[in-house]
C-alpha cells in the first residue's frame, strides 16, 4: 500500500515536471471563473518544475529503499527453518502406550467393549467410573469405578499422550450381550458393583486433571 501511493507521488511530481501547465489546467483552473487570469506565471512554472524535480528524486529513492526491504524479508523468510516441535521423551513413551492399546471405536464397533463415562449405564452395561485415588508423588492412579456382576473389566489404562489435558481414563466393560444375559439373573443387572483399578502412569501424579478421555473430570476420592 506504501509503495502504490510512493510510485502515484512520483507520477504526479513527473507529469509537474513535464507539462505543469496541463496538470494545473486539470487540477486547479476550474476553481476560477476566469482561468486564464488566475493561470501561474512562466517563472513560478519553471520554479514548479525544479520543486517537482527534486521531490520525484526523493520519492523514487523511497521506492527503491522500499522495494529491497521487502526483497531482503522475502529472501529472509525463505532461507529461515521451518520451526517443528521436538517431542520430550515422556511424549514419546505415552504415544507408545497408547498405540499398544485398541483405540475405542475399535472395541465398540466389534462389539467387544463399551467406554466408560462418568455416568451409569443400564443393565448388564451399567458400569461407571466413580471417581480416582492418588497421590501427586504416586506413580499410579486407582480408578474407582462400578460394574453389574454379569459383565467384567475388559481393558484400562491412562492415557497421557496430551499433557494439556492432564490425564485420560480410557476404561471398557465387556458387552457381548448374549453370553453375559445368559445364567445372569435380572434383578442382579441393576446392581453395580464397586471395584478398583490401579493404573501405572509415566511420571508422578502431580495436580495434574484427571478425566474420563473425552469426557469429563473425575472427582478424587479420599483414602479410606
Amino acid at each position: 500500500m506504501i509503495t502504490l501511493y510512493i510510485i502515484g507521488s512520483i507520477f504526479f511530481f513527473v507529469m509537474s515536471l513535464i507539462n505543469p501547465r496541463t496538470l494545473w489546467r486539470v487540477t486547479s483552473a476550474w476553481q476560477y471563473r476566469d482561468p486564464e487570469a488566475n493561470e501561474p506565471s512562466d517563472l513560478a512554472y519553471g520554479f514548479g518544475r525544479g520543486v517537482s524535480l527534486v521531490m520525484a528524486i526523493v520519492f523514487l529513492l523511497v521506492a527503491l529503499g522500499q522495494c529491497s526491504v521487502e526483497r531482503e524479508r522475502e529472501a529472509r523468510y525463505a532461507t529461515e527453518p521451518t520451526p517443528t516441535k521436538t517431542m520430550t521423551e515422556q511424549e514419546i513413551r505415552a504415544l507408545r502406550k497408547a498405540e499398544e492399546n485398541p483405540e475405542p471405536y475399535h472395541l465398540e464397533e466389534d462389539g467387544v467393549a463399551r467406554s466408560l463415562h462418568s455416568d451409569p449405564g443400564k443393565g448388564y452395561e451399567s458400569g461407571y467410573i466413580a471417581g480416582y485415588r492418588g497421590d501427586p508423588s504416586s506413580s499410579t492412579i486407582t480408578v474407582v469405578y462400578r460394574l453389574s456382576p454379569c459383565t467384567h473389566l475388559h481393558t484400562a489404562w491412562a492415557d497421557e499422550r496430551y499433557p494439556g489435558e492432564g490425564v485420560s481414563i480410557r476404561m471398557y466393560e465387556a458387552t457381548d450381550g448374549k453370553k453375559l444375559s445368559k445364567g445372569c439373573p435380572k434383578k442382579e443387572r441393576n446392581r453395580p458393583l464397586l471395584r478398583s483399578k490401579k493404573l501405572p502412569l509415566l511420571q508422578p501424579l502431580g495436580y495434574r486433571d484427571v478425566r474420563v478421555f473425552h469426557g469429563s473430570t473425575l472427582e478424587r476420592i479420599a483414602d479410606r
